[in-house]
């Protein structure tokens, strides 16, 4: 592999940080000249959080951070297991046509270790005494983890750490649908993907969220304060970041500068002194109450780039999503849906829908839902998606249309010049439409008609605008709608 290679990366962002920052300078280092391409997820993690920050903020931090061009990984993919997010990612950046290598960061030393797992769990043997072990009660996850420690000899806890799943998912979904892809270790450095702590100038992504919810006032707190205004976006746009004009024509320019959000984009969500307080003080993750008491805004800025610091901070309190807020759509939502709607959710079945009917009754806040419904067979993060898989109407037999089919589009977020030389080039080497507006594919009106009468990259698309429609949900001050349609890729520099 050149230094002039494409390089491409699957990532969420949630926040971008220090670990993060370094693993694209590693990159540099090694491959100076090569064209680094990123696959992201959008509004909501693949563990079924709203994401902190716009999928057009993260990427813009990306492109900041030293990647060229990002792109959306379809909420179809992205907020599923690591199985489905790894494959949708690999597909994504396979079409393309012009990547070369897929990086990734894991705790593992070797690569070795990784490709040894990968290659266990896709023998066919493993299969029937996979399903042993989950008829006795284990998850999927911690069936398959022992189950290949068993066969190889690596070690529980490295087939555990979070990284590690998802670099032995990729290898997996590189082996089967991109097998003329390189893998690339990047060792991780500083904080594990779970650590609760700050360790020095690095911190997980969990860790930060946590932090920063700790920080956030509650709702309460929130309501009595009518005198915020909007997120600054001076701190973007002063980087010479604008709307990029697209890829319908053969040339790549930049449109005049503009704001991506104006002072009437802005809608204050009435706020009930009585409803339970989003953050309750406590984590934005898994509902654990591990944060550091003497977290401060200080603290925070020592494990992230400035640029990130600065909108984070400017985020808190209004524009920082609170999963707390989607408990009463979601309340709403179990209303009006009959058990067979309800069991045909992606992620339900085997009746787990009336364990969560049971306690929706009684739930005060959303991750207590989570967690009253979660069992040692069903862990936390597939509850978490489920219930966002509920709002959204994604069903198993849309999941499954979409797992046979691979995503249908590359949808372009945020780039600069180098990343545009890359877009203009896939052009002719891309094996999916590129768009790089929403109506290209799908108009706003397209959203009223049933689904039967949708083609299926509409389908999968319209689940992308759900998504973001979604999330504004979970903001104290939520946006207008529409903004899949209205948002531009972001452009970074000069051609």
């Amino acid at each position: 592999m050149t230094s002039s290679t494409t390089i491409g990366l699957i990532a969420e962002y949630n926040p971008f940080h220090n670990g993060h920052a370094y693993q694209l300078a590693k990159l540099r280092e090694r491959y100076p000249e090569a064209a680094i391409v990123v696959m992201m997820s959008g509004s909501f993690a693949q563990r079924g959080l709203a994401a902190v920050a716009d999928k057009w903020t993260r990427a813009a931090w990306a492109v900041q951070g030293g990647a060229d061009l990002v792109l959306e990984l379809p909420y179809a993919f992205a907020c599923r297991s690591a199985e489905h997010f790894a494959t949708g990612g690999v597909q994504s950046l396979a079409a393309l046509g012009c990547v070369e290598a897929l990086a990734f960061g894991a705790e593992a030393e070797s690569i070795e270790t990784l490709e040894k797992a990968a290659a266990c769990m896709d023998d066919v043997a493993l299969q029937d005494a996979l399903h042993e072990r989950i008829q006795k009660g284990a998850s999927y996850a911690t069936a398959m983890s022992a189950e290949v420690a068993e066969r190889t000899g690596v070690a529980p806890e490295v087939l555990r750490a979070p990284n590690n799943i998802l670099g032995i998912e990729y290898l997996r979904a590189v082996r089967k649908f991109a097998p003329e892809m390189e893998p690339l270790l990047v060792q991780r450095v500083g904080a594990g993907y779970h650590d609760e702590k700050f360790r020095g100038n690095f911190a997980s992504a969990s860790a930060i969220r946590a932090a920063l919810n700790f920080l956030a006032p509650s709702q309460r707190e929130l309501s009595s304060d009518s005198e915020t205004e909007g997120v600054s976006q001076a701190r973007l746009t002063r980087c010479t970041m604008e709307p990029y004009a697209g890829v319908e024509s053969n040339d790549i320019s930049p449109r005049k500068k503009q704001s991506r959000i104006k002072n009437n984009d802005v809608v204050r969500l009435p706020q009930s002194p009585t409803a339970p307080a989003p953050s309750q003080k406590g984590p934005y993750i898994e509902g654990t109450p591990f944060i550091n008491k003497s977290t401060n805004w200080e603290s925070l800025r020592q494990v992230m780039p400035e640029y990130v610091f600065d909108i984070l901070q400017e985020s808190v309190p209004h524009h920082l999503p609170r999963q707390d807020f989607l408990l009463r759509p979601l309340l709403s939502r179990l209303l009006l849906l009959d058990g067979a709607t309800l069991s045909a959710v992606c992620g339900m079945g085997e009746g787990l829908e009336h364990r969560l009917l049971e306690m929706a009754q009684e739930a005060q806040a959303w991750e207590g839902l989570v967690g009253a419904v979660a069992t040692r067979r069903y862990p936390r993060s597939r509850i978490a998606r489920l219930l966002v898989h509920v709002l959204t109407g994604f069903t198993a037999e849309a999941a499954a249309a979409f797992d046979a089919t691979g995503p249908r589009y590359l949808r372009v977020l945020a780039m600069n010049a180098r990343g545009a030389r890359l877009l203009h080039r896939a052009k002719k080497t891309a094996r999916l439409p590129i768009i790089t507006k929403t109506s290209q594919l799908l108009k706003s009106k397209d959203l009223l008609r049933p689904c039967a009468s949708l083609t299926p990259v509409q389908q999968l698309l319209r689940f992308d605008v759900r998504a973001t429609e979604l999330r504004e949900l979970a903001v104290p001050e939520r946006r207008r709608n529409g903004a899949d349609f209205r948002t531009s890729p972001l452009f970074f520099g000069s051609l």
